[in-house]
């Protein structure tokens, strides 16, 4: 007979301090709502299931985790899904450190912020820091201004809201569409029935409608650098 079972498994990141008392956020927490497996093997916990986990303002899902009980570490997999303060994370694999909250996504990674996609081959999260450092493959989509943003390296630091980039960099830009003329522009230059056209003023050339605007960022390593760019990045707001 198929049922569901539900129980919590609490795991404390100061195993070896037991009698102290434990911090709200230092206390790591994993239920397994679908239980498929579940093996305790000295200080390695292997969980297969429907998984959430839980530490301070930390929310995680995964289909299978091994816990290190002793390194305070782990390898999850199964879809695993990472929501933090600021940003929603998933990708195929995490290798997690609980004691730093730092956790290294790979695998097709997408993080999402409230203006911001960005997607890569590889992100590493230090959630203390509010940092999100991406590798490979990187596109970063800013939803406020229609801007993408193409490279190998990327930092996205939230806590300042600043982008930083090494190496070559690709900007594209959506360029403002015109705007149509309401109605009362119309009547004004017809004029109202019986009553001669208003005299047509002279208008300026028109705007250039939507395009896109690359930009190519010229990688710095490769030629010398002059003192006041020695040792900058390029940074992006």
């Amino acid at each position: 007979m198929d049922r569901v079972l539900v129980f919590s498994v609490v795991l404390v990141l100061i195993l070896g301090l037991a009698g102290l008392p434990v911090a709200a956020d230092s206390e790591l927490r994993i239920k397994v709502l679908e239980n498929k497996e579940f093996r305790i093997n000295g200080n390695e916990v292997h969980i297969v299931g429907k998984i959430e986990i839980t530490k301070g303002d930390l929310f995680l899902t995964a289909g299978e985790i091994v816990y290190n009980s002793e390194e305070k570490t782990a390898v999850i997999t199964g879809e695993p899904y990472l929501k933090t303060k600021d940003a929603e994370v998933d990708g195929q694999r995490i290798e997690a450190d609980f004691e730093e909250d730092v956790f290294t996504f790979t695998g097709s990674v997408r993080v999402q912020q409230a203006e911001r996609v960005a997607l890569a081959n590889e992100v590493h999260v230090d959630n203390a820091k509010h940092i999100y450092l991406l590798f490979g493959n990187v596109l970063v989509t800013e939803k406020k201004d229609d801007k993408e943003l193409r490279a190998e390296e990327v930092l996205i630091d939230s806590e300042s809201d600043t982008i930083e980039v090494k190496g070559p960099v690709e900007l594209s830009f959506i360029l403002a569409k015109d705007q149509e003329e309401t109605p009362e522009e119309t009547d004004a230059q017809e004029g109202t029935a019986g009553e001669p056209k208003a005299e047509a003023k002279e208008e300026p050339p028109p705007q250039t409608t939507a395009d896109e605007v690359y930009v190519q960022v010229e990688d710095v390593s490769t030629r010398p650098l002059s003192a006041a760019e020695e040792g900058s990045s390029t940074e992006l707001y």
